[in-house]
Protein backbone atom coordinates (compact mmCIF):
# COMPACT_ATOMS: atom_id res chain seq x y z
CA UNK A 1 0.00 0.00 0.00
CA UNK A 2 2.53 2.15 0.67
CA UNK A 3 4.37 1.63 -2.52
CA UNK A 4 0.90 2.49 -4.29
CA UNK A 5 0.87 6.09 -2.41
CA UNK A 6 4.59 6.98 -3.27
CA UNK A 7 3.97 6.02 -6.98
CA UNK A 8 0.89 7.88 -7.30
CA UNK A 9 2.89 11.14 -5.21
CA UNK A 10 5.62 11.06 -7.75
CA UNK A 11 3.00 10.56 -10.87
CA UNK A 12 1.00 13.59 -9.44
CA UNK A 13 4.13 15.82 -8.52
CA UNK A 14 5.68 15.09 -12.77
CA UNK A 15 2.20 15.98 -14.06
CA UNK A 16 1.90 19.16 -12.58
CA UNK A 17 5.33 20.24 -12.43
CA UNK A 18 6.00 23.50 -14.32
CA UNK A 19 7.67 23.27 -18.01
CA UNK A 20 9.47 26.16 -18.90
CA UNK A 21 11.46 26.24 -21.65
CA UNK A 22 13.15 28.94 -24.07
CA UNK A 23 13.34 29.43 -27.96
CA UNK A 24 15.95 31.62 -29.91
CA UNK A 25 17.48 31.50 -33.35
CA UNK A 26 19.49 34.55 -32.04
CA UNK A 27 22.33 32.57 -33.38
CA UNK A 28 20.95 32.69 -37.03
CA UNK A 29 18.61 35.98 -37.04
CA UNK A 30 15.93 35.66 -39.85
CA UNK A 31 15.68 31.91 -39.46
CA UNK A 32 12.16 30.49 -38.23
CA UNK A 33 12.02 28.30 -34.75
CA UNK A 34 9.22 25.97 -34.03
CA UNK A 35 7.45 26.41 -30.18
CA UNK A 36 5.68 23.29 -29.97
CA UNK A 37 5.85 20.42 -32.61
CA UNK A 38 2.62 19.14 -31.80
CA UNK A 39 0.72 22.67 -32.03
CA UNK A 40 2.78 23.58 -34.60
CA UNK A 41 3.24 26.79 -33.32
CA UNK A 42 6.04 28.29 -35.57
CA UNK A 43 7.80 32.27 -35.64
CA UNK A 44 9.00 33.35 -38.52
CA UNK A 45 11.28 36.80 -38.70
CA UNK A 46 12.16 38.86 -41.39
CA UNK A 47 16.32 38.74 -42.76
CA UNK A 48 18.29 39.83 -39.56
CA UNK A 49 15.91 39.85 -36.82
CA UNK A 50 16.35 37.73 -33.61
CA UNK A 51 13.61 36.77 -31.61
CA UNK A 52 13.33 34.57 -28.54
CA UNK A 53 10.25 33.11 -27.45
CA UNK A 54 10.11 32.63 -23.55
CA UNK A 55 7.08 29.96 -21.67
CA UNK A 56 6.37 28.59 -18.65
CA UNK A 57 3.58 25.87 -17.82
CA UNK A 58 0.03 26.58 -16.26
CA UNK A 59 -0.63 29.56 -14.10
CA UNK A 60 -3.14 29.15 -11.32
CA UNK A 61 -5.98 29.65 -13.74
CA UNK A 62 -4.71 27.16 -16.54
CA UNK A 63 -3.35 29.25 -18.67
CA UNK A 64 0.32 29.33 -20.42
CA UNK A 65 2.19 32.14 -19.70
CA UNK A 66 5.07 33.66 -21.98
CA UNK A 67 7.08 37.12 -22.72
CA UNK A 68 8.48 37.07 -26.67
CA UNK A 69 10.56 39.46 -28.00
CA UNK A 70 12.53 40.87 -31.12
CA UNK A 71 15.81 42.88 -31.92
CA UNK A 72 16.91 43.70 -35.61
CA UNK A 73 20.40 43.20 -35.92
CA UNK A 74 21.26 46.79 -36.78
CA UNK A 75 18.73 48.39 -34.79
CA UNK A 76 18.85 50.37 -31.41
CA UNK A 77 15.54 49.14 -29.74
CA UNK A 78 14.42 45.86 -28.81
CA UNK A 79 10.22 45.12 -28.26
CA UNK A 80 9.27 42.43 -26.19
CA UNK A 81 5.67 41.92 -24.95
CA UNK A 82 3.92 39.01 -22.33
CA UNK A 83 0.87 36.84 -22.43
CA UNK A 84 -0.74 39.29 -19.49
CA UNK A 85 -0.02 42.54 -21.68
CA UNK A 86 -1.86 44.21 -24.45
CA UNK A 87 1.04 46.45 -25.80
CA UNK A 88 4.60 46.03 -27.23
CA UNK A 89 7.25 47.46 -25.13
CA UNK A 90 10.94 48.60 -26.55
CA UNK A 91 14.25 48.75 -24.82
CA UNK A 92 16.93 50.80 -25.31
CA UNK A 93 20.23 48.17 -27.15
CA UNK A 94 23.44 48.85 -28.38
CA UNK A 95 24.01 47.08 -31.77
CA UNK A 96 26.20 44.23 -29.91
CA UNK A 97 23.66 43.87 -27.37
CA UNK A 98 21.46 40.40 -27.15
CA UNK A 99 18.72 39.06 -25.13
CA UNK A 100 20.60 38.46 -22.67
CA UNK A 101 20.57 42.49 -22.13
CA UNK A 102 17.00 42.49 -22.63
CA UNK A 103 15.81 40.51 -19.88
CA UNK A 104 12.57 39.61 -21.24
CA UNK A 105 10.49 37.99 -18.10
CA UNK A 106 10.89 34.37 -18.00
CA UNK A 107 8.31 33.26 -15.75
CA UNK A 108 5.13 35.48 -14.20
CA UNK A 109 5.96 37.17 -11.26
CA UNK A 110 3.79 35.39 -8.48
CA UNK A 111 2.09 37.27 -5.17
CA UNK A 112 0.57 35.58 -2.56
CA UNK A 113 -3.10 37.54 -0.59
CA UNK A 114 -2.97 37.31 2.75
CA UNK A 115 -5.32 34.38 2.49
CA UNK A 116 -2.48 32.61 1.14
CA UNK A 117 -3.72 32.28 -2.54
CA UNK A 118 -1.63 33.16 -5.35
CA UNK A 119 -1.95 35.08 -8.25
CA UNK A 120 0.21 36.44 -10.66
CA UNK A 121 1.26 40.28 -11.19
CA UNK A 122 1.73 41.80 -14.67
CA UNK A 123 5.11 42.44 -16.10
CA UNK A 124 4.46 46.29 -16.12
CA UNK A 125 1.54 47.26 -14.64
CA UNK A 126 0.76 50.80 -15.92
CA UNK A 127 1.84 53.36 -18.34
CA UNK A 128 4.30 55.07 -16.13
CA UNK A 129 5.79 51.52 -14.40
CA UNK A 130 8.96 50.29 -16.09
CA UNK A 131 10.41 47.01 -15.66
CA UNK A 132 14.12 46.70 -16.24
CA UNK A 133 13.80 49.77 -18.75
CA UNK A 134 11.30 48.73 -20.83
CA UNK A 135 8.61 51.71 -21.58
CA UNK A 136 5.35 51.97 -24.22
Amino acid sequence: MMNKSIIFTVLLVVMFSVNSFAKTNEDSPGSSFEVDETQKLRFSFSPKVAGEYLAEGATPTNEQWYSIGTYHGGGTLFYGTASDQTTVFKKKRSTNDGFDVASLPDAPDPKENEQGTVTYEPWVTDETDEADDWYR
